[in-house]
């Protein structure tokens, strides 16, 4: 039997190699000042933003689309399975 601990918990990747850490990442500095705030978008982006907002939202479903929903989610499952339960 060897008793020896050479080469334990090196399996794998060759002795000594051991990888150095990468640096830091440097903070990053702006190429060049500006006059408004970083959090401020373009004007031209505000007002088409703005216009969305005022939209009026139009509702997801509508009478029919429900009536759609209930029928082919449910009811022909259930006739379905009813269906293949007697055959």
């Amino acid at each position: 039997m060897i008793d020896s601990d050479e080469g334990r918990g090196q399996r794998g990747r060759a002795a000594g190699s051991v990888l150095p850490r990468p640096p830091p990442p440097e903070p990053s500095q702006p190429d060049a000042p500006s006059d408004r705030p970083l959090s401020a978008l373009p004007p031209e982006l505000e007002a088409r933003i703005a216009a969305l907002e005022t939209m009026a939202v139009p509702a997801d479903f509508d009478s029919l689309s429900r009536i759609w929903i209930i029928l082919f989610g449910i009811l022909l499952p259930v006739l379905l399975i009813i269906v293949g339960w007697w055959l």
